[in-house]
């Protein structure tokens, strides 16, 4: 029986580990969310042009079981993760290999298969050998090297001044 994952991003495997850090005190992010450091180095919601994503946040901004900051789990280059794709999208459509960016939809970040131009993940073949489940339309994505960052990246990158 297949697992049935909520809104976000959730952990499937791969390498996992967590770090803390402070919360932008604007942020609304909830947990499951992908996440990218504001210009005071704080955590923030990514948006669908982040240039660095930083993890996917393990609890929503608002109740922090840590006053002010958050636990993130890091991204690396082997971590697999599940999402839900929007509504209408054919499974035909979803291929291993292909690339898309991230949109935001209610509270939550998920993939979006309109969106090419800023491509953020990649789908990865479930165990079985599938694309998409289709009882809970979700998929398994990998982050791409180039906006992972800035502790695990491609590139070397610095944070600005």
């Amino acid at each position: 029986m297949a697992a049935s994952y909520p809104k976000g991003f959730s952990y499937v495997k791969g390498t996992f580990q967590t770090f803390r850090s402070a919360i932008s005190s604007t942020a609304t992010f909830k947990g499951g969310n992908p996440v990218a450091y504001s210009y005071g180095r704080t955590l923030v919601e990514a948006a669908s042009n982040s240039t660095q994503i930083v993890g996917i946040a393990l609890h929503d901004a608002a109740n922090s079981i840590y006053a002010g900051s958050c636990l993130v789990q890091r991204l690396f280059p082997d971590t697999v993760f599940a999402t839900i794709v929007q509504t209408g999208v054919s499974a035909s459509a979803l291929s291993a290999g292909e690339v898309y960016g991230i949109e935001k939809s209610g509270n939550h970040l998920r993939i979006d298969p309109d969106s090419r131009t800023t491509p953020m993940v990649v789908i990865v073949p479930r165990d079985d050998g599938s694309t998409i489940d289709s009882t809970d339309s979700s998929v398994w994505v990998m982050f791409l090297g180039q906006v992972i960052g800035p502790f695990t990246s491609s590139t070397s990158t610095t944070l600005g001044v």
